[in-house]
């Protein structure tokens, strides 16, 4: 049961231990020198908002860094044991003892009886000394710290129940995948890689369904969401950005912890969204709205479904790579498992796989900030999202500040400290972001801000459109009212029509629409036309047939994933320049893909040619032709 130290797998795992064990205490270190340094003062740009200001006084600087360092000291003591017990267990020769101490028991693994019973116990056994050593770290964690701090409202009742439930769903699960793992390894010793890959993929869509439905209601007690402001606060914005769920539902988190949280779970008709009763003491109706608008930006910039393209394909190459590492004797007697040999090699592959398991452990520390990269910039893009859905970033920033007060969460943590362990970004850089997306600077330093187009403000366009696409009339009154009917069509009610506001002056407005909206102007044209004869509403209904057309054809070329521009108007030379070019910025940030737009020879098509659009089509549409001049209309394209 020697181990042979020089071997090659052998010093992955010793120099990969050493390599984590020094980087995370060196990270730590310098995040603990930070809070010395700067733990007792706000960020400038929080300085500047009044509920941040007030919110961070000297007291509650004071809790941050205690609680921080708290955990730090705890964490410094717990990683060192950790590695000492992570090495020893490996150096000393433990896990080949324990190997074969149970084939002693049930017989040297060779059929689905014995290999299951032996899988079984082998990660029963080999999970006991890192259990043994957690638990007090864990009860002082929840006893002690989170108490001290107020955040822990456990009983050592609760606790127990809670463990010991626990300890029977993990034994059930564990030995549901071991039997499964079992049967796969000796019935399909050479495919089952294929085949526990495809199985583990299902169990966690399966889990997404069991878990809040079955597992979940055995720790907490999830009640509806009662009617209030609150809820409607919630479900406007569940109805404005079209999410269907399960139910809105209330946690009783508070009996164990007063942190703050909230979830999505399940899918499909099963998507519930849950939220911590304590978050419901900590936010105002409108920051809930915005908290929960970030968590939807997650579902709708289809943030899950690209991890599941990502994670899917990663389940069988690395099935795979654990199958031909299993079949590597080398790998075993480099760590004393001395009695397997090529004969006997198919039959121990579980061995195999959970030797192959502390490999990664030893070296996955170095591969994870890019993870936290991906993950930063979907927490960015679920932000603007919930920003965007409320029409003003307002209410998630001063939610974010209050959960981060709430949460004790460091103000200034070091920016390799952030890169290396965040995998969302700081208060500080959060709310620059969200600040930047909603207001900037002009050429010239005039303040310019966008936000949700107001209905208020069709007129402004009208004074600019009604001289260029109004019908030869005299009556002015019908020539508005034509122009607004062109207007109205390309509105769709989403959360994606702009305007720019300059030194608070309406300047430009962009309408925006997904492939799936609906315009819904009948209803205004069915009021409004009741004041003109017959014979002017058909150049209306002309017009309208048209736009629909067009419309049918660029969503033509669109994915589910792209976006149209659907109406483009400013008042001021340039000012529209800049707010197409920030929206093109926020769409891009928010995953779309491509931006679609038609026009026709009455616009300047040739601009869109100039700044970078590809033109897709260039069509006569005959209707508006004459004989001496054809009419022409584009489609263009812009990958965003």
């Amino acid at each position: 049961m020697s181990v042979n130290l020089t071997n090659p797998f052998v010093l992955i795992f010793l120099c990969g231990t050493a390599a984590t064990f020094l980087i995370n205490h060196f990270l730590e270190f310098i995040d603990f020198r930070s809070r010395v340094k700067n733990g007792g003062r706000i960020p400038d740009l929080l300085q500047k908002i009044p509920l941040a200001a007030e919110t961070f006084d000297t007291e509650k600087l004071k809790n941050i860094s205690a609680y921080e360092d708290a955990k730090y000291f705890k964490w410094c003591i717990s990683s060192v044991l950790t590695t000492i017990l992570d090495l020893a267990l490996v150096i000393f020769g433990f896990y080949p003892f324990v190997f074969n101490f149970i084939c002693g028991l049930t017989g040297f693994p060779s059929t689905i009886g014995n290999s299951f019973f032996s899988f079984l116990l082998f990660t029963f056994i080999t999970f006991i000394p890192s259990f043994i050593l957690a638990l007090p770290f864990s009860l002082y964690d929840e006893f002690v710290l989170e108490k001290k701090f107020g955040f822990s409202n456990m009983t050592w009742k609760l606790w127990i129940i809670d463990t010991i439930k626990s300890m029977i769903l993990g034994l059930i699960l564990m030995s549901l995948l071991t039997f499964i793992a079992a049967v796969a390894f000796v019935k399909f010793a050479t495919s089952w890689w294929f085949i526990l890959a495809a199985i583990l993929i299902a169990f966690t869509f399966i889990m997404q369904v069991v878990y809040p439905k079955f597992i979940a209601p055995l720790f907490n007690k999830f009640s509806p969401l009662e009617d209030g402001e609150a809820k409607e606060k919630i479900m406007s914005i569940l109805d404005k950005v079209g999410f269907k769920n399960g139910g809105l539902f209330v946690m009783d988190a508070s009996k164990r912890s007063g942190h703050s949280n909230a979830y999505f779970s399940g899918f499909g008709k099963t998507k519930r969204i849950v939220l911590y009763d304590t978050l419901l003491k900590s936010l105002t109706p409108d920051e809930l709205a915005a908290v929960l608008g970030h968590e939807l930006g997650h579902f709708k910039l289809h943030h899950i479904t690209k991890r599941l393209f990502v994670m899917i394909p990663m389940e069988f190459l690395v099935t795979y790579l654990l199958y031909k590492m299993a079949h590597l004797t080398g790998l075993y007697n480099a760590f004393g498992f001395t009695n397997i040999t090529h004969q006997n090699v198919a039959s121990v592959q579980f061995i195999g796989i959970f030797l192959a398991s502390l490999l990664w452990s030893a070296v996955s520390e170095i591969v994870s900030p890019l993870s936290n990269i991906f993950s930063r910039k979907q927490e960015y893009q679920a932000d603007a999202f919930g920003a965007q859905a409320c029409g003003t970033p307002d209410h998630l920033i001063t939610g974010l500040i209050k959960l981060n007060s709430e949460n004790l969460s460091e103000l200034i943590p070091p920016k390799l400290y952030v890169f290396w362990n965040y995998s969302h970004p700081t208060l500080v850089e959060r709310i620059e972001k969200l600040k930047s997306r909603n207001s900037f600077a002009g050429d010239s330093g005039d303040i310019n801000t966008i936000r949700p187009f107001e209905m208020k403000n069709i007129p402004l366009i009208l004074d600019v459109v009604v001289p260029m696409w109004s019908p030869p009339v005299e009556d002015m009154s019908f020539r508005r009212f034509y122009v607004e009917h062109i207007v109205r069509n390309n509105f769709f009610e989403n959360d994606l029509n702009f305007e720019l506001i300059e030194n608070g002056s309406f300047c430009t407005s962009a309408f925006f629409a997904r492939k799936t909206d609906i315009c819904k102007a009948d209803e205004w044209y069915a009021l409004e036309s009741r004041k003109y004869p017959e014979n002017l509403l058909t150049s209306t209904k002309i017009g309208k047939a048209y736009i629909e057309l067009m419309d049918k054809k660029v969503r033509a070329y669109m994915n589910d994933d792209d976006i149209q521009l659907t109406l483009y108007v400013s008042r001021k030379k340039g000012c529209g320049s800049k707010l197409l070019n920030e929206l093109c910025d926020r769409l891009r940030n928010q995953g779309w893909k491509n931006l679609y737009l038609w026009t026709d020879c009455e616009c300047d098509w040739q601009w869109y040619t100039k700044h970078g659009y590809e033109l897709l089509s260039e069509d006569v549409y005959k209707p508006f032709s004459s004989e001496d001049e054809d009419y022409m209309t584009y489609i263009f394209r812009k990958k965003l």
